[in-house]
């Protein structure tokens, strides 16, 4: 076996270094003091308290470009699930590659039943990308979903718009079924 060796490096700084701090004022001042947010992040209120393990389980911090999905129409959601088909053929045409359009449920998706501004509710349409039974895409968006109305705790992180564990571990268990339902995979014996 490989032993492992410490890894050394350099505490000791001959600068200072103000950097983190600068960008924490350069938010929070105009944010708190002058009412301008800088920050690419969007605060939205919910029905209740969902099950997040902070104070401030009563709203939704989502990324403002997920908002954005508000002007896609269905032909654009069409043309990104033609990307992913084409994309699919393209990658299974060896004959033995498997793929999989594993697509990341952001956080505005999985809470949007719980929005109290509910004309934010129905911004993702996987159920377009989805509409293609040839197209190899994993429902883990309706298993975020389901984890969250059954108030799985952080099933994403609270705090930012990432899984958190839970919904990690829950991604993987559906992909894993995914792939055994598809006969890529065994069966995994416990």
């Amino acid at each position: 076996p490989i032993e492992p060796e410490p890894f050394r490096r350099d505490t000791h700084s001959t600068l200072l270094n103000f950097s983190l701090s600068i960008d924490f004022l350069a938010k929070v001042v105009p944010r708190e003091y002058l009412g301008r947010d800088r920050t690419p992040v969007a605060r939205l209120a919910l029905t209740r308290p969902m099950a997040f393990s902070n104070i401030e389980a009563s709203q939704l911090l989502v990324y403002k470009d997920d908002l954005d999905k508000a002007r896609w129409t269905p032909e654009m959601w069409e043309e990104i699930r033609c990307n992913l088909a084409n994309l699919q053929n393209r990658l299974q045409a060896n004959g033995y590659t498997f793929f999989v359009a594993l697509v990341a449920t952001d956080k505005l998706s999985a809470y949007s039943d719980w929005l109290e501004d509910q004309r934010l509710a129905r911004l993702s349409r996987y159920d377009l990308l989805a509409a293609d039974p040839g197209l190899h895409l994993p429902r883990v968006d309706l298993a975020l979903k389901a984890a969250v109305r059954n108030n799985v705790l952080d099933v994403y992180l609270n705090n930012d718009t990432h899984w958190g564990a839970n919904g990690y571990a829950l991604v993987a268990r559906e992909l894993t079924e995914y792939l055994v339902r598809a006969g890529v995979l065994a069966p995994v014996v416990r």
